[in-house]
């Protein structure tokens, strides 16, 4: 696991003094200059200014257990760790930073996992459990975050009652990662309950309330409710844009997690116009959110991304292919050099660019990208995902594009049983 640590006293864990078999316990100060020497003897490895210890040795981790765990110093050190991996975690949430996210998750599930060995029910490992979900949902492994979403929330319910606050949180990171595994059912009423007690505790104009109603506009528009999406994302953008300057300028730098914020209730209200097809109302939100995060953002950025795929649906739908063949093809470039290649975003990405293709009468160059993006969602998804039977019915129209019947058939059949 990738541990953070504070400033390193000095070379020695005990500064100096000598350490003797039975003496005093290590105390949770010198726990960063002990982790410095393990790394100076080949038994860790570090950065160069070993604020951060990756044990890769199973005597650190026998030894860590067996004496450092059960020290007086033991509750302090698992206390600041936890509340040092989800700073880091929320932060790269926060930024959108998935590459950080991507880099820091297995070494923070890692240490979750020890951690709620030594203390099962502790709020500290719980909430830990808490952040993570949320992560492991942002980049797009929601099965791993329902996982631990579900196992927080039923420890907090049954040892922590009184943690009304880190149940409600917990609560609407479950409900995000069902809607992400396309369990908009499930997802449905845990968002409803979350956003009534976020109004009750909050009101009606926190930033937090904006967000349980686009979350629960989410499951709306999944289950083909969209009627009943539509007021929600316009009542969360309202929230959002009046906490914002009028004048979105690049050098007002602006808290980035408030600008993506914003721009993603833009795309979700400009997406709720397009499913209604008020493809008119849809466009020149989408347009100025992109022009927004264009502004603001890298170039190479997983938010641009989801603003191009939002425009350029928009593109198709009003007939402008061209326009929505570029952004197809840069969608799928930004996630291929963000994103591991098994990811169901960059299967998703070929399929939207396949779709341009089809439409634009070229099914020889949608084929290969829709029979990748098929391969990969049989490979990351449950078999019953609807994301699967829309790639074969997709698969199954460019076979019959190129004369093929024979092979379009099953999937027509397999798709329809979906």
């Amino acid at each position: 696991p990738v541990i953070p640590l504070g400033p390193v006293a000095g070379d020695s864990c005990t500064d100096g003094k000598e350490a003797e078999e039975g003496g005093e316990p290590l105390a949770a100060e010198s726990f960063a200059a002990a982790l410095k020497l393990l790394v100076k003897f080949g038994l860790a490895k570090g950065s160069a200014d070993t604020r951060q210890v990756a044990i890769v040795h199973q005597l650190v981790q026998r030894v860590t257990r067996e004496k450092l765990l059960t020290t007086h110093a033991h509750d302090g050190l698992l206390d600041r760790t936890c509340e040092a991996l989800c700073h880091r975690l929320r932060e790269a949430v926060d930024s959108a930073a998935h590459e950080d996210l991507w880099a820091i998750l297995p070494g923070a599930e890692r240490w979750c996992e020890l951690a709620g060995e030594e203390r099962q029910w502790a709020v500290q490992e719980l909430e830990m459990q808490s952040v993570l979900a949320s992560s492991w949902t942002t980049v797009g492994a929601a099965d791993s975050g329902t996982k631990w979403a579900k196992a927080a929330l039923q420890q907090l319910q049954q040892h922590h009652p009184a943690e009304e606050t880190l149940i409600l949180n917990t609560k609407a990171a479950l409900s995000l990662a069902y809607h992400s595994c396309n369990r908009a059912d499930l997802a449905l009423p845990l968002g409803e309950e979350v956003l009534i007690q976020r109004r009750d505790l909050l009101g009606n104009e926190h930033l937090l309330v904006a967000t349980a109603m686009q979350n629960l506009a989410a499951s709306y528009r999944s289950l083909g409710r969209h009627e009943e999406a539509l007021p929600l994302h316009k009542e969360a953008f309202a929230i959002r844009k009046s906490l914002l300057p009028k004048d979105l300028l690049p050098e007002e730098h602006l808290p980035l997690k408030d600008l993506l914020d914003f721009s993603t209730a833009m795309r979700h209200l400009a997406q709720s116009y397009h499913r209604l097809d008020k493809h008119q109302d849809a466009l020149p939100l989408a347009e100025e959110a992109l022009t927004i995060c264009r502004s603001h953002l890298p170039r190479v950025h997983l938010g641009v991304a989801s603003l191009l795929v939002c425009v350029s649906s928009i593109y198709r739908a009003l007939d402008r292919l061209q326009d929505a063949l570029a952004l197809d093809e840069e969608v799928l470039a930004i996630r291929r050099h963000l994103l591991p290649a098994e990811h169901v975003q960059v299967a998703a990405a070929k399929g939207y660019l396949a779709s341009t293709y089809s439409r634009l009468n070229r099914p020889t160059e949608a084929l290969p990208l829709q029979e990748e993006a098929l391969a990969l969602y049989r490979r990351l998804l449950p078999a019953e995902h609807r994301s699967i039977a829309r790639a074969m019915a997709n698969l199954a129209a460019t076979y019959r594009a190129l004369g093929r019947p024979a092979d379009a058939l099953p999937l027509e059949d397999e798709s329809l049983a979906l």
